[in-house]
């Protein structure tokens, strides 16, 4: 159980009443059974008066704090709207206060700049997949059309089979690296869901396995 502010905030200065108010009492009768009750009214302002700045003191103290705790919260969970009121502050808290602002005024700053990076970094992406598929789009449609042409040797089949394959390969590097940029910059939709591991990784074995036995690798999984 977590006891909100206000009321740590009762029982604080209840408890700094409470306890001058003690005093107060203890000490009538200590005046009373000295024969000096006539100097009692003045011990009991002094008292009282103490009591409320010491409370009014701790009041404000206590107010500071927690808007300091209220402006650590908010950076803390990233909220970096309006500036936290600071005219009731006094002292090291409004220089902490201050601190807190300009730490927010910088993070605003950097995640903009990222964000603008970013931006850039997709968009040059984009640009540079865009100037490549439309050549590569050509040479895939020239190696299909000569694809269907009689070879003059089988050298020029296995050249031709070489470039078919090659140029599959730039293709789907070039399609990966659009799908990378998307997911860098939050673009691309995930749909999370659950999965089998063992599954997962069977598949990956199944995948791989002529690859490692051209290799002589046998995979342990």
């Amino acid at each position: 159980f977590r006891m909100p502010f206000v009321g740590k905030l009762i029982i604080t200065v209840g408890f700094v009443l409470a306890l001058d108010l003690g005093l107060i009492i203890f000490n009538y009768f200590r005046f009373k059974s000295k024969g000096l009750a006539y100097n009692f009214p003045v011990f009991a302002l002094i008292q009282v008066t103490m009591a409320l700045v010491v409370g009014t003191l701790l009041f404000f103290i206590a107010i500071n704090f927690n808007r300091l705790r209220e402006s650590g919260n908010r950076l803390a969970n990233g909220d970096y709207g309006e500036d936290l009121d600071s005219r009731v502050m006094f002292g090291d808290f409004k220089a902490i206060n201050d601190s807190f602002i300009t730490l927010k005024d910088d993070v605003i700053n950097a995640l903009e700049e990222k964000n603008k990076n970013e931006k850039m970094r997709s968009e040059l992406i984009a640009n540079i997949s865009h100037d490549i598929k439309t050549p590569l789009t050509s040479i895939v449609s020239y190696v299909d059309l000569l694809k269907k042409e009689k070879m003059p040797s089988d050298a020029a089949r296995q050249y031709l089979d070489v470039l078919d394959r090659q140029s599959a390969r730039l293709k789907k590097l070039t399609e990966d690296l659009v799908e990378a940029s998307k997911a860098s910059s939050g673009a691309l939709p995930v749909d999370l869901q659950p999965t089998d591991v063992s599954v997962l990784f069977d598949q990956i074995v199944g995948e791989y396995q002529d690859r490692l036995a051209d290799c002589r690798l046998t995979l342990v999984a």
